[in-house]
């Protein structure tokens, strides 16, 4: 199925373009689903037979209303609207306002401890989270149906693969040439040219990864509204949301990393204490890096909807 403003692939039963948000006319039911439906019978009152011999549908709508037309136009202070001026400060702070987010945020910070099937299990908890966003619904999801949870967090690492994966490739090939050459200058006796020789490809490696890291909340979004790898890998659709406010979309990231140093201050202060500022230093870190990190990613579910929904 195409979509009649883009000509990008539409999956059967959308009620709206993932590539461009156009809204999408549902398809007419007839006979056997017609009835299903609850359009009638041949016992029914009114009951009109179809070509088929089924019962003649009601014409359906015209278009399914926007799953995201409450949101008001991208930051417009003046919209009036459910969503009101968009503040990246605000919307992190969502999350710890859900009356369970002690528990909920808890469990996320418990569960990234377990090695390797932990943090799969908060990444799909993140992707369950963003779809309540996108339905507007700002609590917190239940930490509920692991399998789906699970599911969830395969397909978010999947998406989240290739953008990690290039610097640390690039990085590799990096390094084996600059610890070579670190040797050779280290044995002439330049220490300086060495320690430089070393520090700049990880520079480098670094500066990619950042970079990289830029469109992964917005793949997230694409994610957690097709529920499919099909529609996420859209470039085009990515930087286009990108571009829609750069600075908003940036600010997200300062206010993240901000947070996340506020925590490893107070984790750090807490840990002069022994033994029981070590332990309370090691909760906070856990639990301010699982709250900042759905934090984070609520503003990116807001940015997204009032971008789709513009």
């Amino acid at each position: 199925m195409l979509c009649p403003s883009c000509g990008g692939q539409v999956t059967a039963g959308s009620s709206f373009c993932t590539a461009c948000g156009q809204t999408l006319a549902a398809p007419a039911m007839t006979g056997a689903a017609a009835t299903q439906a609850g359009w009638g019978t041949p016992s029914t009152p009114g009951y009109a037979a179809g070509p088929t011999g089924g019962p003649t549908p009601a014409p359906p709508p015209a278009t399914q209303p926007h799953p995201y037309s409450d949101y008001v136009q991208p930051y417009s202070a003046e919209a009036p609207g459910a969503g009101g001026t968009f503040s990246p400060i605000e919307s992190m702070q969502k999350p710890i306002k859900d009356p369970d987010a002690p528990t909920k945020i808890g469990i996320a910070a418990a569960l990234n401890i377990v090695p390797v099937i932990g943090p799969l299990f908060t990444l799909g908890y993140t992707v369950r989270y963003l779809q309540n966003k996108l339905r507007r619904d700002e609590r917190l999801p239940e930490w509920s149906d692991f399998g789906d949870i699970g599911m969830k967090g395969l397909l978010a690492f999947l998406v989240t693969l290739p953008f990690s994966l290039i610097p640390f490739i690039l990085f590799t090939v990096l390094m084996i040439p600059a610890v070579g050459s670190a040797m050779a200058l280290a044995g002439n006796s330049k220490i300086g040219a060495a320690i430089m020789a070393i520090i700049v490809p990880m520079l480098i490696s670094l500066a990619v990864a950042v970079v990289l890291t830029i469109p992964v909340p917005v793949a997230l979004c694409r994610l957690a509204e097709s529920g499919s790898l099909g529609t996420v890998f859209n470039f085009n659709a990515i930087l286009a949301t990108i571009k829609a406010n750069p600075t908003q979309y940036l600010l997200i990231f300062a206010l993240a990393w901000v947070a996340m140093m506020a925590v490893a201050f107070v984790s750090s202060a807490v840990q002069i204490v022994p033994v029981l500022g070590w332990i309370a230093g090691f909760v906070i870190m856990l639990g301010g890096a699982a709250a900042v990190s759905l934090g984070a990613m609520s503003a990116f579910g807001d940015y997204y909807a009032r971008y789709r929904a513009g």
